[in-house]
């Protein structure tokens, strides 16, 4: 049976709204707080602003981790190269939302997190729109406290198309 909401592995607008809609549900019903979102560039931008917006957080950060050689799909991996990551703003915050598009392989994430130790910077939580599942699913000791969707295959998103 084809899921009519991610047709050809693309994502719908309306259901990936809907997904970050239920992530903000689930945070209020379970009364978390957060004082800063770290989006990861140029995924985790268009749900990260979504969350600062309706969960009020003004703190926002971006973090850009490079990971493929190109944006297209099935490309060959490279070793993360992270940039611009504001780490005095991170380290005032009491609880820190990461928000990325697609969880692959989980080495974005991995990384991340490491330099964020490095920084002394550990209380967070991650949020992903798609968790894959399959051969490159993310290790299970990355702990990854949201996610909207597990998927299989290469995800196009919403924001992620020509116009």
């Amino acid at each position: 049976m084809i899921n009519r909401k991610i047709l050809n592995n693309q994502f719908k607008p309306a259901y990936a709204h809907k997904i970050i809609k239920k992530i903000i549900d689930e945070i209020k019903k379970k009364n978390l707080h957060y004082d800063a979102i770290l989006a990861i560039s140029r995924g985790g931008l268009i749900p990260g602003v979504v969350l600062s917006h309706r969960l009020e957080i003004k703190n926002f950060q971006i973090v850009e981790i490079k990971r493929h050689e190109s944006n297209k799909p099935y490309t060959k991996k490279i070793k993360p190269i992270i940039r611009n990551p504001k780490y005095e703003k991170l380290r005032k915050a009491k609880r820190i939302l990461i928000v990325d598009d697609i969880a692959g392989t989980g080495g974005t994430l991995i990384k991340l997190i490491q330099k964020l130790k490095r920084k002394n910077i550990s209380n967070f939580d991650i949020f992903v729109v798609v968790k894959f599942n399959g051969s490159y699913s993310p290790p299970p000791s990355l702990d990854i406290k949201f996610f909207g969707k597990i998927c299989r295959n290469w995800t196009v998103f919403p924001w992620e198309k020509q116009i």
